[in-house]
């Protein structure tokens, strides 16, 4: 009979973050950080030109928007940073924690679920069409980008944790 096997992967990322991250990208947190700002900037952008020139037709089904928007190169960047983001933030918060930096724990936490909810709700978005989720979807995004500009501006002196 079989025993079911359980793996811990917590080593695993810690061997990985261990062995692969230097010395210069532990310090490298605020980067980080100012890199999602930018990012987040971006995904602004493409989120308001979508919002003011691209038309979704009325009374397709989910599918059939997602077949649409998937036709538009402006959503497909959109879509792909949304979610491209919420991943990063959870490896940004990996890294967080891996540093022990206290000063980067709130903005990353807040990051997290500003860009996980704001992803959520663009796919509710995108299969509902309705406002209420595209309102939420800001609210989120201004959530993780205040969160990641907190963190940046704390950091400007910040002595990280070996």
């Amino acid at each position: 009979m079989l025993k079911p096997v359980i793996v811990n992967y917590h080593w695993l990322l810690s061997y990985y973050l261990l062995i692969f991250m230097t010395q210069p990208q532990y310090r490298s947190l605020r980067i980080q950080g100012i890199a999602f700002v930018l990012v987040l900037m971006a995904q602004y952008i493409l989120g308001m030109y979508a919002n003011l020139y691209i038309q979704f037709p009325i009374g397709l089904s989910g599918a059939q928007m997602w077949h649409f928007a998937l036709h538009q190169w402006v959503l497909v960047l959109h879509i792909l940073l949304g979610i491209s983001l919420p991943i990063g933030s959870v490896v940004f918060f990996t890294k967080v924690l891996h540093y022990r930096s206290t000063t980067w724990k709130i903005p990353a936490i807040g990051g997290i679920c500003g860009m996980w909810i704001a992803s959520a709700a663009g796919v509710f978005f995108l299969s509902l069409q309705s406002d209420g989720y595209s309102f939420i979807m800001s609210l989120a995004f201004i959530v993780a980008l205040f969160s990641y500009m907190w963190g940046v501006i704390a950091s400007a002196s910040e002595k990280l944790a070996a």
